[in-house]
């Protein structure tokens, strides 16, 4: 559940063409083997459901490219305006708008004086193409290599490097003398390409091992932080989480909560604000009742947020000061109010409890 309405935030389909040891690309994310706390059951571990794919939740899943309401420079973070080439002769446009954008690489083609000699042209088609290639002599201003020297062009399988985190490709071709391998590092969430790029995690790529320490909730772990939790990932209950577990946990949800944002759940719950706690506990509870995140929890179906219709609108209107999107977006910037507060609460499941808060 997450109340804030999200600011929209690389993925790049291309790298999705081949894989250094990978067969097949999956992008539904949420096929992953998540587990859920049960409270209720004294700690043991059950099937969570699976999140549906809602653009601008920070989570991949379902058709999407990209989400929006991941930062960026992660991996299933959405591309900048403008993509950056991956070289000289490999200049790449964004495509598409919202979870469906991506990078993707211009078309080859034979120009005069670019400096480029794509695999499709030839010294006739393009004077950036050596004229020499086949005689015996690496020209060092067109050529890279040359079938028959002490350079010999190298072929596709020359280029496996061993990481399954880049992409391998061949540029270039023995017929031009200009062939080079590249290496892509592989940054997009993927299902079964055995690498767990930078910044993911088991929850977001399946190809992740758990990891006890990182600070998110993975797999079995009972929690990963540095409250409550011990060197293996299991609970270790301070009096806090104790005394929160015994008066606000009702479900598994709250349980998780508790025990992994216990300071957000009192400033929600039992700040010693009676009225603050009654809205920001109404807000919380709306949300999950309508099984909302971000923007949609508010907004509803009004994409600029000028006539808010989600189905928490009531909820979030009665705990501002003033209602009104402007107003609600303010206070949920502000940690003191009933909407800031249940904003952080969201912030904080959504990273430890996701699996079992809507």
């Amino acid at each position: 559940m997450c109340i804030a309405v999200a600011a929209c935030s690389v993925h790049d389909p291309e790298l999705l063409e081949k894989r250094s040891s990978a067969s097949s690309v999956d992008k539904n994310l949420d096929q992953a083997d998540d587990h859920a706390f049960d409270a209720g059951a004294g700690g043991a571990l059950a099937p969570a459901p699976l999140p549906q794919a809602i653009c601008g939740d920070g989570r991949l899943g379902g058709d999407e490219l990209c989400d929006t309401g991941i930062a960026e420079g992660m991996p299933g973070a959405c591309p900048p305006p403008v993509c950056e080439p991956l070289s000289e002769c490999r200049l790449r446009v964004r495509r598409g708008e919202g979870c469906q954008a991506a990078c993707v690489l211009l078309p080859e083609a034979c120009a005069n004086g670019d400096r480029c000699c794509p695999s499709v042209c030839t010294a006739e088609t393009d004077n950036d193409c050596s004229q020499r290639c086949g005689d015996g002599q690496v020209q060092p201003e067109q050529e890279t290599c040359e079938d028959g020297t002490d350079t010999p062009c190298p072929t596709l399988a020359d280029c496996d490097d061993g990481d399954s985190c880049t992409e391998d490709r061949l540029i270039g071709s023995a017929d031009n003398c200009n062939a080079e391998c590249e290496h892509v590092a592989i940054t997009s969430l993927a299902t079964a390409d055995a690498c767990c790029p930078a910044g993911a995690n088991a929850n977001s790529d399946p190809d992740c091992m758990a990891v006890c320490g990182n600070g998110v909730r993975e797999s079995d772990e009972e929690c990963d932080g540095p409250e409550g939790c011990d060197e293996t990932c299991a609970v270790s209950e301070t009096p806090e989480q104790r005394d929160c577990l015994d008066r606000l946990a009702t479900d598994a949800c709250l349980s998780c909560s508790c025990i992994s944002c216990t300071d957000e759940m009192f400033g929600c719950f039992d700040s010693g604000e009676s009225e603050r706690d009654t809205h920001c506990g109404a807000i919380n509870q709306c949300a999950r009742d309508n099984d909302c995140v971000d923007r949609a929890c508010y907004c509803g179906e009004s994409a600029a947020c000028l006539t808010p219709d989600g189905p928490c609108v009531d909820a979030i209107d009665n705990a501002a000061s003033v209602p009104g999107p402007l107003v609600v977006d303010q206070e949920g910037m502000d940690p003191e109010t009933a909407i800031g507060r249940a904003k952080a609460l969201s912030a904080c499941n959504v990273i430890n409890c996701s699996d079992v808060c809507p």
